[in-house]
């Protein structure tokens, strides 16, 4: 794609910024950042993992990936994507679905896995398998599996728990889980996108909260979450102890963001 299209195209994703090849996307507002993220994801016929859209520096290098890609042989998918996937709890890479009892020793051995189960709701601590089972719908108030949609392949598990009916909140959680697959990189986190515009669409949520540690904020920017607050040397992860920090999701920005993205 020419970057005189590749422009016009992002003039119509954030109309009126006049964005040019130079436009940085750490120096744009997260809806548009989505939007252009989630479009570039979707612009050809085969999905790309979003980790891989998440390494542009600016709209230059972006339109630069996209020209090779397409003069490699990739087509460009017809539409840009699928109207209304995200409020079905699907994108073209991801889908949302209920956990099956198929589900339970992936998410088992990913909970307690010592290379990462201090980082889980656990953090380092084991329970036997009937145990787990037991309590792991505790407290929850929605969890879905996050599949990917070529293969089938289960990769995250997003929850929502601590369900404030007074205060209308919750908080949400994801978790890696299953062995590597191709693609899958950025897979739970766009899986927690969709989850976020589920619990807005179906609860009446003021804001959806998240403890994040500090080793894991990267995602979690201004505009897409709000930091609330932070917890000093609150966790002891790998050897040394960690702040965590409380962020939120607000419903009114949230609607702008799906709305921008899709997700």
């Amino acid at each position: 794609m020419h970057l005189d299209a590749f422009l016009a195209r992002i003039d119509d994703l954030a109309p009126g910024y006049g964005y040019d090849a130079a436009a940085r996307f750490d120096r744009m507002p997260v809806y548009h950042r989505l939007a252009i993220t989630r479009w570039l994801a979707d612009a050809l016929e085969q999905p790309t993992d979003l980790d891989v859209i998440r390494q542009f520096a600016t709209l230059g290098d972006a339109q630069r990936w996209l020209e090779t890609a397409v003069a490699g042989g990739e087509p460009l998918r017809a539409t840009a994507r699928p109207a209304s996937a995200a409020s079905r709890g699907a994108s073209t890479r991801v889908r949302l679905r209920p956990v099956l009892d198929d589900d339970l020793l992936a998410i088992y051995l990913a909970s307690f896995d010592p290379a990462t189960s201090g980082a889980w709701r656990y953090r380092g601590r084991t329970l036997p398998t009937d145990e787990f089972v037991a309590t792991l719908a505790e407290g929850v108030r929605a969890q879905y599996v996050v599949e990917l949609t070529s293969t089938g392949a289960a990769v995250g598990l997003v929850s929502a728990y601590d369900h404030n009916g007074a205060g209308l909140h919750c908080k949400v959680a994801f978790l890696r889980i299953g062995a590597r697959q191709p693609g899958d990189a950025g897979a739970t986190f766009e899986g927690m996108l969709l989850f976020l515009t589920h619990l807005f669409a179906t609860f009446p949520y003021r804001k959806v909260f998240a403890e994040v540690p500090a080793y894991n904020m990267g995602p979690f920017e201004p505009g897409l979450a709000q930091e609330e607050g932070i917890l000093r040397d609150y966790l002891f992860h790998e050897g040394r102890r960690v702040d965590l920090h409380i962020v939120s999701f607000r419903r009114d920005q949230w609607v702008q963001v799906h709305e921008a993205s899709g997700w």
